[in-house]
């Protein structure tokens, strides 16, 4: 690698890194605990911020989507634990089902993934 290499991804590590735990502190403020049930295995919970009013979100490639389902954000190390499929029960609200999900544009390692809901009682 040449040194020019080098000393340019240290800087990219250094600026992405400010945004490290970000995510976290959002999830953790504004968030809740959200109920899981994956088919056929363990139920879980998941720290995230649920909403039912339409999302813009930008991905990974800077390409920005509206979602205008239901959505859970959650940080990186919660999402590992939802797949497409899961019964997912916010506090106080219905079921849902998890549809799909991306992850945001963020750099940070602790980023914000999104998942896209589908309310069970109106399927």
């Amino acid at each position: 690698m040449k040194a020019g290499s080098a000393s340019a991804a240290r800087c990219a590590d250094q600026v992405t890194s400010i945004f490290d735990g970000i995510a976290g502190m959002f999830t953790d403020v504004l968030g809740a605990t959200v109920n899981g049930n994956p088919d056929g295995a363990s139920p879980f919970d998941v720290q995230g911020i649920f909403r039912t009013e339409p999302l813009d979100v930008i991905d990974e490639n800077g390409r920005g989507t509206l979602i205008l389902s239901p959505t859970l954000k959650v940080t990186a190390d919660q999402a590992a634990l939802i797949s497409e499929g899961d019964v997912i029960r916010p506090d106080g609200a219905s079921d849902y089902v998890v549809v799909n999900g991306l992850t945001m544009g963020s750099p940070a390692s602790d980023a914000l993934h999104v998942f896209e809901l589908e309310d069970l009682a109106s399927g």
